[in-house]
């Protein structure tokens, strides 16, 4: 049965209540400022956040992250040495107007061509500051995944992943810390079918 599940904490707290190898796909887009890193720097942050996705995943998992350009240089150094420990296939699939890193133990069957003309959100249109077009990530669900699989994105933001999960009868959980965004996810995603919300404090 196809779910949406939209979580209210730290992911850091949610990710371990979730079941070993119940994930399919991973998509989300991590935050990049030090601020929201809970004191920890980069590459801690990132390697904790990696391990966790990696028990979550079931063995043909594939993830994908959007980063941010003014830290693209500090972060891509950081996931491309995390994702080639754990992936067989690791590519940065695109500079502009989103670095995206991808890996996955699967043939990667997004390209460059596939997504170079998704262009970014525009800054009138966005309801979150890190809002992806969901025609991307739409491009993710349909490539990487099959119907019934569940996608998890635990920096779901305005939603994006939930709605392109939604298009392709995938299931999606969602985890967000910020109230706002979760009361937003619920205003776009609380007709979905098996659509629930929850409070992780």
């Amino acid at each position: 049965m196809v779910f949406y599940r939209l979580i209210k904490g730290d992911c850091f707290k949610v990710m371990p209540k979730l079941a070993s190898e119940s994930i399919d796909l991973i998509i989300s887009d991590p935050p990049t400022h030090l601020s929201h890193m809970m004191g920890l720097g980069y590459e801690e942050y990132y390697k904790r956040l990696m391990t966790e996705c990696l028990r979550l995943g079931k063995k043909d998992l594939t993830i994908y992250f959007t980063v941010s350009v003014p830290r693209y240089n500090i972060l891509y150094p950081i996931m491309k040495n995390l994702f080639s420990k754990s992936f067989e296939n690791v590519e940065l699939l695109r500079w502009s107007p989103q670095p995206i890193i991808c890996g996955s133990n699967q043939p990667l069957t997004v390209t460059l061509r596939d997504i170079k003309d998704i262009l970014a959100v525009p800054e009138k249109l966005k309801v979150h500051p890190a809002q992806r077009p969901i025609a991307l990530f739409q491009k993710f669900v349909y490539a990487s995944s099959v119907k019934g699989d569940v996608v998890l994105d635990m920096f779901i933001g305005s939603g994006t992943s939930m709605i392109a999960a939604y298009g392709f009868e995938r299931s999606c959980i969602g985890i967000e810390i910020d109230g706002g965004f979760c009361n937003l996810v619920k205003r776009f995603c609380s007709s979905f079918p098996n659509f629930s919300f929850e409070v992780n404090e």
